[in-house]
């Protein structure tokens, strides 16, 4: 009996042993898919739409859209010569979102929409990147409607299916964290996408680098769970490492694994070596003045501030306000961070300087808490110094700060 029982477990030892082998072997010789029609950035997947007959080099310039911004760039000049169909005009509006150009994208993609002969497949792919575009806005609402509206189309390819679900998601907890309602569902069902894509591609591929990394936002960044969401971020380096490159897409991986160890375990060490990875990556990949390489360089500002290594900090502040617009979000940030840091030397002068075009590049912009937060320090270095001498009241001083910005932005 007991030889009977030991020949059984021997048996069902070496079955298990085999099946393990069997499915490690087959999960290494997995062909990824072909991931011609979707191009994963940082923060979206964008979908390109391809017809019969499909024109003469068209494939080979939508690979290239997934190129660095030269080769985007290249593509997008190839693409203006082909015929003008709603597939190349839906390839040049990815082209775009690409460098960061939501206005020309949009355009495009609201004229595609106006014409009634557009087809369902077409549409989701169209309505789709519409979406990413006004995310890129800041518009997450009217993102998540547009993401939403993609999803209901009739989907024939269930991978694209996974696609759209997956894009509108992370919006959807987005949207959800902002209002403060809870995210446990979308959570969730980021977890039933990357199983979803396990049983139609046989492993996690391209969308399960985009998915762990949206759960390790929802769970480490959106509902406090630090350890889980750096579990997940590891888990999509882990598939990008073993399938494809996605250079942006692995260089935001790394930076949202920096946020999760500043923002939250408090480790600015950690936080500092993956931010650097992040922007080793991203160098040459995307030029300086793209949103994805100026905001890496803002956090490694913040992390580096942290850490008291304030000359190196002024450092990347200044090559922010070197990089992007001068009325943007990145600027009045940068500029906020520098009066900050002049403050804590002791640079009175220099600190005022720097709330003061923090305080009026912002008035565009309308960022309440930008505003309350310069406002503030203002006021205080203002209370905290002698100019109650020279001028009796704080609106008074404050106005005349601002009419000197505004004097010297005209020179």
């Amino acid at each position: 009996m007991k030889k009977r029982r030991f020949i059984c477990f021997t048996i069902i030892v070496l079955c298990s042993v085999v099946l393990f082998a069997y499915v490690r072997n087959r999960q290494r010789n997995i062909i990824p898919m072909d991931d011609t029609w979707y191009a994963l950035d940082g923060s979206w997947i964008l979908l390109l739409s391809h017809g019969e007959p499909v024109q003469k080099d068209y494939v080979e310039i939508a690979k290239q859209l997934k190129g660095n911004y030269l080769d985007v760039n290249e593509a997008i000049n190839k693409l203006s010569k082909l015929e003008q169909t709603v597939d190349v005009r839906n390839a040049l509006a990815v082209g775009y979102i690409r460098l960061f150009k939501a206005e020309e994208a949009e355009a495009i993609l609201r004229s595609i929409l106006e014409e009634k002969e557009t087809d369902e497949e077409r549409s989701v792919c169209v309505l789709s990147n519409l979406g990413v575009v006004e995310s890129m806005k800041g518009k997450s609402e009217e993102s998540y409607k547009y993401f939403f509206e993609a999803s209901q189309k009739k989907i024939q390819d269930p991978f694209q299916q996974l696609v759209v679900q997956s894009n509108l998601v992370i919006r959807n907890a987005y949207v959800k964290k902002r209002r403060g309602e809870g995210i446990l569902n979308e959570i969730r069902e980021i977890k039933k996408l990357i199983a979803n894509e396990r049983k139609i591609l046989g492993s996690n591929q391209m969308l399960g680098i985009y998915n762990y990394q949206s759960l390790g936002i929802a769970s480490g960044m959106y509902d406090g769970k630090f350890n889980k969401g750096i579990e997940y971020m590891k888990k999509a380096l882990k598939i990008a490492k073993a399938t494809y490159r996605y250079p942006d897409l692995e260089a935001s991986i790394e930076y949202c694994l920096a946020l999760i160890y500043e923002e939250g375990e408090k480790n600015y060490v950690e936080a500092l070596e993956h931010i650097n990875q992040a922007i080793v990556i991203i160098n040459g990949w995307l030029p300086n003045n793209h949103e994805s390489v100026i905001s890496y360089y803002l956090e490694r500002g913040n992390i580096l501030t942290d850490l008291r290594r304030t000359d190196e900090a002024m450092s990347d502040y200044t090559f922010v306000l070197d990089n992007s617009s001068s009325s943007s979000q990145y600027s009045v940030l940068a500029y906020y961070y520098m009066g900050y840091e002049y403050e804590e030397q002791g640079e009175t002068e220099l600190a005022i300087d720097a709330y003061i075009n923090a305080y009026c590049v912002n008035q565009n912009l309308g960022e309440k808490k930008v505003e309350e937060d310069s406002y503030d320090r203002l006021l205080h270095l203002y209370t905290e110094g002698n100019y109650k001498e020279e001028v009796i009241d704080f609106e008074e001083w404050l106005e005349e700060k601002k009419i000197e910005y505004f004097q010297d932005s005209v020179k």
